[in-house]
Order: C-alpha cells, then structure tokens, then sequence
C-alpha cells in the first residue's frame, strides 16, 4: 500500500535519525465554519496517539464570510476573530507543553486568494504552524484517521470513509492497485445550504444567510438534486463499493459528527437513510431559532445533502467515528 508505506518509510526515518518519537502536540483542523484543536501524547514513529489531554472547538466562520461578502479575500474582521480563537486555543493548551503547535487548513483558506498570508501571519503572531493542504491529501488524513480506530473485521477492500465539512466532501476507498480512490466534492454543508437559499427560496446567499424554514417539499428538491450528483460525479469503484452488502461505509468530520448526529439518540453511532427522512419530517418548517444552536442555518440542510448522497449512491446505513483532521495531524510525522 504505497500510501501506507510512506508513512511507515517516514516514521523509521525519523527513528533512525535519533528524533524524538513520543511527545506532546497540539493539533488544528481549520476547517470552513469551525475551528478544531486537540493535545495529546503522541508517538509519531508508531503513527499512535498514546493519550488526549484536551479538545475544543470553535466556531470561526471563513467561508460564509467570504460568501457574504462577494469575494475570495479573507477580510479583516474573519482574520481578526480567526487569531483571537487561535491565541484562546494556545493559551488552553499550553499547560500541556506542547512540543509543538501545527495544524492543516481545507477548503476556505484554499479559496482564500489570501490563505497563504494568513496562515504565515498566524505563524509569526504565535507560533502556530498551519499547513493549507489539496483535497487529495485532506481525503489522506481523514481516511487513515478512520483506520487508526480499527476495521471492525472488515477487508480494506469493503471500507469506504465518508468526509464531509463545510467546504468540501471527500469519499475515500483502497483501489485494487492499493492506491486511494478519492471523490474530491465541492458540494458540501455551506454550498448546499447556498444552493437552497437560491434555488430553491430564491433569494441571494450573500444577503440572505439561512434556508430555514424549509417544508419537507423544499427540501426534497434539494435531495433530488443532491441524489442526482452523487451519480453523475462519484467515481465508478466508490459507487460500486457504497451498495455492496459487505461494505462498511464509514462517515467522519463535522457534518457526521455533529451536526448529523445529534439528531438522533444519544450514544447513537450510526444512522440509516429511513432514519434521516424521519428527522427531515420532524424539522421541516422550523426556524434557525427554534432548532437551535451556533450552526442552525446548517443543521436541517445537512440531514438533505447526506440523504440525497445516501440514496444516490445506495448506501444502506453509515457508522459514525469521532474523527476529524486533528487525529491525522497529531501522528503524522511529515506535518
């Protein structure tokens, strides 16, 4: 497994050269709408995390920013509240003693015509490394993230990890050529939720920055759509893998984590697409206020964009880990 054994080439490297294998670091996900941090005791020579002394996370809203203001310039006040929760996060890790404080940015700050400055000034202000990494290699982390947790008796072949944030959409499975197959989506949580506020209530997203409330007819056009791509743009193997019986589909990342599945029971780790229509119906015509929470203006409309992709590509239920690109991050000895 090529992917595989780079990391292993990696780690032993860096055995051999004397360097310090077990540590403390903390890890960012800057991610679209959140920012994510984690510290723990690692060992990078055995791609291991040994212990988790603290995870936050923030709500740091870079894309619909961006969105609201027409362009794809990070503009003073996101960059402003962007090193406020950077500094916040460093001053809650540092009784830890972090070796080092690294991280990678996705989606926004790749769009960002301004992505690469900020992330050298958050470096020079304090210190923190973030790495503003391609989609491929966002699919990458997520997806040995997922593994890192077990397989669960299944063959590599049959797993199939499902990564959806606020700015992109990864679905990830081991070719037979042992090379990683990945759909690199550009339809996830933000764009959705714009492409409900326009096409469906006709209004503009940069104005107008809530679909709710939508009626269960409203948003059924949205998973049609949804439905519809998730044929047309998934490759054939991941496709193929999704509706096979044996196959674990694993979902990850924010959308799955937290906004998904806090729908349902607590201590519910999987969901099924029956299930998701029901909570559809249950929140059809509320409003941001009355579902609540930082995210509202997401939450309903990430129950369609997963349905629509669930039934596009026939895909019976999805278990959900508790994984996100921190894990990556924190064991990967390259970053």
């Amino acid at each position: 497994m090529k992917i595989l054994a780079l990391l292993a080439f990696m780690a032993l490297s860096i055995s051999a050269l004397g360097k310090e294998c077990i540590f403390t670091r903390a890890a960012f996900d800057v991610g679209s709408g959140t920012t994510r941090m984690k510290v723990a005791k690692v060992d990078v020579c055995k791609n291991q995390i040994i212990k988790v002394y603290l995870k936050k996370v923030f709500p740091v809203k870079y894309k619909a920013s961006m969105a609201q203001n027409k362009s794809k310039i990070l503009g003073p006040e996101i960059r402003k509240k962007g090193l406020q929760t950077f500094s916040k996060l460093k001053d809650l890790a540092a009784k830890f003693r972090p070796r080092d404080y690294v991280g990678v940015a996705t989606s926004a700050l790749r769009q960002a015509s301004n992505g690469g400055a900020y992330v050298a000034e958050i470096f020079n202000r304090l210190g923190i490394k973030i790495h503003i990494i391609n989609q491929k290699k966002e699919a990458e982390i997520g997806y040995f993230g997922a593994l890192a947790q077990g397989m669960a008796g299944y063959r590599l072949d049959d797993i199939v990890v499902w990564d959806i944030g606020g700015g992109s959409m990864q679905i990830s499975s081991m070719s037979p050529s042992r090379t990683l197959t990945v759909y690199e989506g550009h339809l996830a949580s933000i764009p959705f939720k714009n492409w409900l506020i326009k096409n469906v209530k006709h209004h503009d997203p940069s104005k107008v920055f809530t679909p709710n409330p939508l009626t269960k007819k409203q948003m059924m056009k949205g998973v049609a759509y949804t439905h519809r791509l998730a044929k047309e743009e998934v490759p054939y193997l991941l496709r193929r893998k999704a509706r096979m019986k044996r196959s674990l589909i694993i979902g990850i990342g924010a959308i799955h984590n937290y906004s998904v599945l806090k729908q349902f029971k607590k201590g519910t780790k999987e969901y099924n697409a029956r299930a998701l229509e029901q909570v559809i119906s249950a929140l059809a015509g509320k409003t941001d206020a009355q579902i609540g929470g930082e995210y509202a203006a997401t939450d309903y409309s990430n129950l369609g964009l997963v349905l629509g992709f669930m039934q596009g590509l026939g895909i019976k239920k999805i278990q959900v880990r508790n994984v996100d690109m921190t894990d990556g991050v924190l064991i990967n000895p390259s970053i």
